[in-house]
Parts: C-alpha cells; structure tokens; sequence
C-alpha cells in the first residue's frame, strides 16, 4: 500500500488528475495528498515542512488535540508511531483545517521565504556554475550560499553586486 500524506502547511500544490484532466491543485491544510502525486514534488514540500507522512491509509483526520492522524495511528518524521486515532473525534478534508492550532504570521512568513528559497534553488545550474545573469537576485543568493556565504548577509544585496561577487571569485 502507498504511503498517505497530509498537508500540515497552510497549502502545497500537486499535479494531479482531475476531472477536467492533468492540473496542478492547491491542497489545504488538514487535506490528503494525491496518490498519483510527482515523488519529486512530495519530497520537496516535506522538505520544507508543508506535508506530512501519515501512513498508507487515506482515511485521515484530525484527533482532538488537533493532530493529523491515519486511521490506525500517527507516524512521526522519524517513523515511530505516536497517539491513536481518535475516529469518533476526527474530521476529513476542509474541516481538518479548523481543527489544527493557528499559525503565525511568523510561520507564514518562514514557510513562504522557505518555499522561494527552494524554487531559487532549483534555477541553480546543477555543475556549480554561476547563473545566467537574467536570473533573478534570489537565485543569485542562493548561489552565493551554495558556495559557503551567509544567506543573511547576502540576501540584502543586490543582484548586480551579487554578479560582481561571483566574477571576482572566479578570477
């Protein structure tokens, strides 16, 4: 059986297919992950905290702690179990969301900079090269912090400085 998971962020996006054909979804917190999710697409957004593995059950809820559960038990990042599933106190689908503790806008905040984080680093070249020079300031960041710089430091740079950082290096 497949492993399920849930959506623990506020949002993440899948392709999947739909009855108007293959799309790409927005799916809300306390939601079930598409089966025919792209890996690729799963590992980032677990990557960056948005999903979450329940098991390999899609009957997923929420207990009434406000954990998102599979029908036989929670597991953890690390793979061991954790609290029981709770089915007479658990929801599905939309109202999963209600259920979960508030977030931040401090946690929005850090989600959103993760998840433009992780698009910048996939327009990295894969060999290490520097950038084109149409790429954006971000990807220029996160260039400069694959080579070993701080990406707080960098981050309030500039994208032309961030170029001329990245020419005087080479030579």
């Amino acid at each position: 059986m497949a492993d399920t998971y849930v959506v623990t962020g506020h949002c993440a996006q899948f392709d999947t297919v739909t009855d108007a054909g293959h799309q790409r979804v927005m799916f809300y917190r306390g939601q079930t992950v598409p089966a025919d999710a792209k890996p690729g697409q799963i590992e980032h957004n677990l990557s960056v905290g948005l999903i979450e593995k329940v098991g390999g059950s899609q009957d997923v809820g929420v207990d009434s702690a406000g954990a998102v559960v599979a029908d036989t038990e929670r597991v953890g990042a690390d793979g061991d179990p954790g609290e029981q599933f709770d089915a007479a106190n658990a929801t599905t689908g939309e109202q999963a969301e209600s259920r979960l503790p508030e977030r931040t806008s401090t946690e929005d905040a850090g989600e959103a900079l993760a998840t433009k984080r992780a698009a910048a680093r996939g327009k990295l070249p894969t060999d290490g090269s520097p950038p084109k020079s149409s790429h954006g300031q971000d990807v220029w960041v996160e260039y400069h912090v694959a080579q070993g710089g701080s990406y707080d430091d960098l981050a309030g740079q500039d994208k032309q400085a961030l170029i001329d950082l990245a020419k005087s290096r080479q030579q």
